[in-house]
Formats: structure tokens, C-alpha cells, sequence
């Protein structure tokens, strides 16, 4: 991801050029929490019930901001989801 610093609360997201399984997302991208700090974001393509297109969408803290945190905490964080 560039070095681009996101209004608070917004984010970007760009095709994912590294596809190579249904599992792996089809958006990938960044943006920026309401309280300023940096997450990584996600998004599947799918359909609703009623199959009506949607998104599905992950927050997780960036790689080198989960490892901070876990030790500002003392301890390895199990799971990196942004909390909802």
C-alpha cells in the first residue's frame, strides 16, 4: 500500500491483481479508523439471498500496527479483525 494518508473514517479500495482463489478477496485497500489509525480492508463480491449484488467486507489492523499493539500489550494478539 503507498504512503497516502486517508481522511479519518475513509478508505480506498483497488481490484486484487493477485486472485488466484475464491477465498482471496476481489478488492483490496486501505484507509483510516475514526480515530485516525491505519487499517487494511477486504471485499468479496457476492449476491444476497434474493440475489441482488453485495459486498462483503474485513477490517484488520496493518501488519506492522498488529505487531505494536501486541506489544504494547504484553501478548500476541489470536485474532487481527478490527473490532465492529
Amino acid at each position: 500500500m503507498s504512503d497516502y494518508k486517508h481522511k479519518e473514517g475513509a478508505g480506498t479500495l483497488f481490484p486484487n491483481e493477485y486472485k488466484k482463489e475464491d477465498k482471496h478477496p476481489d478488492w483490496r485497500g486501505s484507509g483510516t479508523t475514526l480515530d485516525g489509525k491505519k487499517i487494511e480492508i477486504a471485499a468479496w463480491k457476492g449476491e444476497t439471498r434474493e440475489g441482488k449484488p453485495k459486498l462483503g467486507l474485513t477490517f484488520s489492523w496493518p501488519r506492522e500496527q498488529e505487531e505494536s499493539n501486541s506489544e504494547e500489550l504484553g501478548e500476541k494478539e489470536e485474532d487481527s479483525s478490527f473490532p465492529l
